[in-house]
């Protein structure tokens, strides 16, 4: 119990501090993550629009800086993404709770788009830098993709 206390006082203090500051960039994640559920299921998908949206969501954590390949694209390099991350058999983990995530077909469904992620954003980045890449992918960057569902 000695553990759960700090965390739930430090959660706390976060939800707090975020609630003081409506243009914080902690609420580009919050924008981000409602354009994306509501774009889900939807019969008309702008993805464009959720496109910029991550862009955004991305560039306010960071992901547009310095000698990042990202910063050498706009931001509909990522309508590939943004259509994988709406395919219907990700539904299961849009607003899925965390004891969710130790369901082994959740899994599977996280491995499938930490797959998608890793595979489509590696071919950008070789063609941006032009070389083999000495470098992994930022898992950084995958899980604030994934993190839309």
């Amino acid at each position: 119990m000695d553990t759960v206390d700090p965390i739930i006082k430090s959660s706390t203090e976060f939800y707090n501090d975020l609630k003081v500051d409506e243009n914080g960039r902690y609420r580009s994640w919050e924008h981000c993550y409602s354009h994306f559920i509501k774009a889900r299921g939807s019969q008309e998908i702008d993805y464009d629009y959720l496109s910029l949206q991550l862009a955004f969501y991305l560039a306010s954590w960071g992901m547009y800086r310095g000698s990042s390949f990202l910063l050498q694209k706009d931001y509909k390099v990522h309508i590939p993404v943004v259509k994988e991350l709406l395919n219907e058999k990700y539904d299961i983990l849009a607003g899925i709770d965390c004891i969710g995530f130790k369901d082994d077909s959740n899994q599977k469904l996280l491995q499938d788009i930490n797959s998608f992620l890793e595979q489509y954003y590696d071919k950008i980045r070789h063609k941006v830098k032009g070389q083999e890449l000495k470098n992994q992918l930022s898992f950084t960057l995958i899980a604030k993709d994934k993190i839309k569902m």
